[in-house]
């Protein structure tokens, strides 16, 4: 194996179709589309609708700003996948309004992808790399959503500030429109929402009623322009536990399609345009592909600090003369299991998005990547993380259950 041959990865322009034969375990990988086709563009559209600064990124193609109006909600459903839409059943509110698929960012997981969505750049820029992050001052692995240390506590008692870790404006600055943010209760006073809600006015809700609720309310109260952001991740916290071809996510998301059918009749008359996108899918494991590091001690000895990034994207940080044990093992014991790329090769690539990089992007992605493929995951434990049940459903990967999401767009 070595890192500068990829058979099975994608190169620029070759962006994955939602129509093209493949599935969530196939050896192809979908590439995150910037130029037009992924979800900093549907951000990229919002922002030349509602003006007056212009946008990071170019609009979507799907979605030319002029069709959106002045007065729109985003409602983002954590861990929604295009291709789980499709196979849902249940959904027909949603389909009936599904305007086709678009992608994620690499890696395709929250951190990543939410904050493309909350300031409109690509990872290239804002520099949050996976769930798990290595900072390389003051030397310790965080997991930036949270605001916290990997295994420890809050990052401020480690010295990092909030304004230093993250860097971008907020798409609420940008819009010269009123806007509100519509979180769950338990995340509307977090550092990462305090960066990021820029002037918008942040509401919680409890239930999903109370997302739906909080919505419809600001749009009969407001006056003029107006954009809601609306986050939504049960979908989400129910695949990792359950898969997402489970039941529990079957019932969840036709909870969901119910809500959203009322949504609309709730707001006819009230000239709003609603979408609905996602910021990653998901791909479910089986015990036999949920690998983890401790099992590899070898491959663990040629590593300097714990993984970070994702368990389907994994950023390994190698210590000094072992990058030809790494991938000799790669290739002798997990042989079909991923592809080792460096991560220079990755931003140059513009996997993380065009355009000049965070300064800190090159620290923060590893020396080698661990694209996983199928459905493998690679893990490990750091002190002062509790042992819990395994999780089915993943993400972070370049499969098409993973990057591509869907887009409704419904005008009541």
């Amino acid at each position: 194996m070595a890192d500068n041959v990829l058979s099975v990865f994608p190169g620029p322009g070759k962006q994955c179709k939602p129509d093209a034969p493949g599935n969530a375990s196939d050896a192809s990988w979908c590439r995150p589309d910037y130029s037009g086709g992924g979800i900093a563009n549907l951000i990229g559209s919002v922002i030349e609708s509602l003006g007056p600064r212009r946008a990071p990124l170019a609009t979507l193609a799907l979605l030319p700003p002029e069709r959106l109006g002045k007065r729109v909600a985003l409602i983002v459903v954590d861990g929604l996948g295009y291709e789980a839409l499709l196979a849902a059943r249940g959904v027909d509110p949603l389909r009936r309004h599904l305007a086709g698929a678009i992608t994620s960012v690499f890696p395709a997981t929250t951190a990543s992808a939410v904050t493309t969505l909350l300031t409109g750049v690509a990872p290239c820029r804002h520099g949050l790399s996976g769930w798990f992050t290595w900072l390389m001052e003051p030397g310790l692995v965080a997991m930036p959503l949270p605001f916290t240390e990997r295994g420890g506590g809050a990052l401020n008692r480690a010295g990092v500030r909030a304004d230093r870790l993250y860097t971008q404006t907020p798409v609420t600055a940008r819009l010269g429109v009123a806007s509100w943010l519509v979180l769950p209760r338990a995340l509307c006073r977090s550092a990462y929402t305090d960066a990021h809600r820029g002037p918008a006015t942040v509401l919680g809700y409890e239930r999903l009623g109370g997302l739906f609720a909080r919505l419809r309310g600001v749009f009969e109260r407001a006056r003029g322009g107006a954009y809601v952001y609306a986050y939504l991740p049960r979908i989400d916290a129910l695949a990792h536990a359950h898969g997402i071809a489970s039941a529990a996510v079957r019932r969840a998301l036709g909870s969901f399609a119910t809500g959203f059918e009322r949504l609309l009749e709730g707001l006819r008359g009230l000239d709003v345009t609603v979408l609905v996108s996602a910021d990653h899918g998901f791909v479910d494991t089986t015990a036999a592909t949920r690998l983890r590091l401790a099992d590899h001690p070898e491959l663990a000895r040629c590593l300097a600090r714990p993984l970070c990034g994702e368990p389907r994207a994994a950023y390994c940080y190698l210590r000094r003369g072992a990058r030809v044990r790494f991938l000799e093992y790669l290739g002798e014991r997990l042989p079909g299991v991923c592809e080792a790329v460096s991560g220079e090769r990755l931003i140059d690539e513009e996997l993380f998005g065009p355009g000049v990089a965070h300064p800190d992007l090159r620290n923060r992605v590893g020396d080698q990547v661990l694209l996983m493929q199928g459905r493998y995951t690679l893990t490990d434990r750091v002190a002062g993380e509790q042992a819990g049940n395994p999780l089915v459903g993943m993400h972070g990967g370049m499969s098409r259950a993973e990057m591509l999401v869907p887009l409704i767009v419904a005008a009541p």
